[in-house]
């Protein structure tokens, strides 16, 4: 007679029980898992569908006011941004005020709204741009935001009665600009157009002539107790006006002078000016 072990039974009951327990669990994970997958690509999908900005207001102190409301350039600024690297905490930077700061709301599709801080670095809610190399990306934004404020429609909002505006030729000789000098400036400046294409630049380049005069802006803000009209100790926008009818707009108030370049005849009117 053949003698049964309960033991080998039960151990191999054990071990069945163990089987399909582990395979209900792995199932169920594998089940679970790719639920999550799912669940996650619909919430990456959503959060950058509500991400996305959809306008831009900013503000600098020399510049003034700006909307960026173009897709076109709402992209761009985003893909800069973007391409940026990121962290939390980045040295665990306090936001310092000067002259050179932008600041501005960022408004999202969904509604949401973010503030956005650049000096040295930039700053939008928590999040720091720039990484531990940051110089080369903020002057890249730097130069974006400037190039975009840079327009005839903000240059002649800035020759108002709280600058100082002066007329420079290319003697030193200076002649300030009263209210009524600087509303016909306003409107001559308002006249201007930037030059992008880069044919037209290079022809610019090229054929601007001779410099015969400056219109120099100086920041209310920033003139105030210096030394009288020396451009090194000011925050200044310089207009330097050719004699063929080419402007070059140069801002001196930061570290990297950016120059812009514009057509338009300010010869005439800077010569009545000065020989009033």
């Amino acid at each position: 007679m053949i003698k049964f072990n309960y033991k080998i039974v039960i151990n191999l009951f054990i071990i069945l029980i163990i089987l399909l327990i582990g395979i209900y669990v792995y199932l169920k994970s594998s089940i679970y898992n790719n639920l999550v997958i799912l669940d996650d690509k619909e919430q990456v999908i959503q959060y950058s569908i509500d991400s996305i900005p959809v306008k831009v207001e900013l503000y600098s102190k020399r510049w003034g006011k700006l909307t960026i409301d173009s897709n076109e350039q709402i992209k761009e600024f985003w893909n800069i941004v973007d391409g940026m690297p990121k962290s939390n905490n980045f040295y665990n930077s306090k936001i310092e005020n000067s002259f050179n700061e932008i600041t501005g709301t960022i408004y999202y599709l969904d509604g949401k709204k973010g503030t956005l801080y650049l000096n040295d670095t930039l700053r939008i809610d928590d999040i720091y741009y720039g990484g531990n190399d940051s110089s080369a990306y903020i002057n890249r934004i730097k130069n974006y935001i400037n190039d975009i404020f840079c327009t005839p429609s903000v240059l002649s909002k800035l020759i108002n009665d709280k600058n100082k505006i002066t007329i420079v030729d290319t003697y030193n000789n200076i002649k300030k600009c009263g209210s009524n000098d600087k509303l016909l400036l306003k409107d001559e400046i308002m006249n201007l157009k930037r030059i992008k294409d880069n044919k037209k630049l290079e022809w610019a380049v090229a054929n601007k002539g001779d410099l015969n005069c400056h219109i120099r802006i100086y920041r209310d803000e920033f003139y105030d107790n210096k030394i009288e009209d020396n451009i090194n100790n000011y925050d200044v926008i310089s207009l330097d006006i050719y004699e063929n009818n080419y402007v070059i707009v140069r801002d001196y108030g930061d570290e990297i002078v950016n120059s812009f370049y514009m057509e338009g005849n300010l010869n005439n009117i800077c010569d009545n000016l000065f020989n009033q």
